[in-house]
């Protein structure tokens, strides 16, 4: 929808558009097509984005139209760059044909190094929402205090993580003001996870108004179950 957009290239983060016309597809006695499409986005390793899904065509079709179609993909924030495919595979059951298409897009970017263990990379710190890292990262008593990092070196067990993170702010005497257990808690299914991927993490605080200067410890404690490993994170700044 909405005003069409070059063919790319695309960036780790957006959502791919596309539309095919399938020709050629034969009808059987009742002038009806029998088509199974399987759809799939491979990343320039050949690996998967996803599980491929499937589409079936059984629908009348006197005069012999093209099979039409469309569809969206959201490549992962960390998808690398390279030239990536939409592979096709369509099996007409009427003539007992199948044929394969694998149009091509270019993602662009830098490519990310890989983790072989927690890691927490690109700490920002800021003012707002999705705002500029404040450096120093220096706030007031009253503001809100907005933390965005990624975590690189989850493991998997049958595509599946077993993530944990708590919360904790300490004080300049090192006592914890607030805590929150399981903040993150993941283990949903996750078929593409290669050794670069990351979770992007948010998080922010509101400073009470009254709260003493001093430098504060926004503290990440993470927990890998598949690992059987775990790290604390600090992220420190001022009240002033």
């Amino acid at each position: 929808g909405g005003a069409e957009r070059p063919s790319g290239p695309y960036h780790a983060g957006d959502n791919v558009y596309a539309s095919y016309e399938l020709l050629g597809a034969k009808t059987d006695s009742q002038a009806r097509n029998d088509v199974a499409l399987s759809l799939s986005v491979i990343d320039p390793s050949g690996t998967p984005l996803a599980a491929p899904w499937q589409v079936d065509v059984k629908a009348a079709n006197s005069s012999r139209l093209p099979i039409t179609g469309n569809f969206h993909v959201h490549l992962p924030p960390f998808v690398p760059p390279g030239t990536y495919a939409l592979r096709i595979d369509a099996h007409d059951a009427v003539a007992s044909r199948d044929a394969t298409f694998s149009p091509t897009f270019v993602v662009e970017g830098t490519p990310i190094p890989a983790a072989t263990a927690l890691e927490v990379r690109d700490l920002r710190l800021s003012a707002t929402e999705d705002g500029e890292a404040l450096t120093p990262p220096v706030f007031r008593p009253g503001q809100t205090v907005y933390f965005a990092l990624r975590l690189f070196g989850v493991q998997f067990r049958d595509d599946r993580p077993d993530l944990h993170i708590d919360l904790r702010l300490l004080s300049p005497t090192g006592e914890a003001l607030l805590s929150k257990s399981d903040w993150v808690a993941e283990r949903d299914s996750l078929s593409y996870h290669p050794a670069f991927m990351f979770y992007p993490l948010n998080s922010y605080v509101t400073l009470p108004s009254g709260i003493p200067k001093g430098s504060y410890t926004q503290e990440f404690a993470i927990r890998d179950g598949v690992a059987n490993a775990s790290i604390v994170f600090p992220a420190r700044f001022e009240v002033r």
